[in-house]
């Protein structure tokens, strides 16, 4: 449950992180139309 389990964490984070990103991506977007 060691390796396996933080490799799963890493995996994890990193697909929040892209997720995260792209929403803030779309959220800059949003603003600069409103602008």
């Amino acid at each position: 449950m060691g390796p396996t389990d933080s490799n799963t964490r890493t995996r994890f984070l990193c697909a929040a992180d892209e997720i995260a990103a792209r929403i803030a991506k779309e959220m800059l977007d949003i603003l600069n139309a409103a602008m």
